[in-house]
C-alpha cells in the first residue's frame, strides 16, 4: 500500500513521520491562531490525484 501511494503521489514518496511531527507542531505554535475549520494534508500530493 506505501509502495502503490508513493507511486501516485505527485512528490513520488510517502511523508515521513518527521513531516507529520512538524505540522503538529506548527499548529501548536502562534503562527497558526488565525486558521480555523481547516483540512490539512499531510500526504505528498497523493489526495489531489485521488
Amino acid at each position: 500500500m506505501l509502495e502503490a501511494d508513493a507511486v501516485k503521489a505527485p512528490l513520488g514518496r510517502t511523508v515521513t513521520i518527521d513531516e507529520v511531527g512538524a505540522l503538529t507542531a506548527f499548529l501548536c505554535t502562534p503562527g497558526s491562531s488565525g486558521m480555523t475549520g481547516q483540512t490539512i494534508y499531510v500526504d505528498a500530493g497523493a489526495h489531489i490525484v485521488a
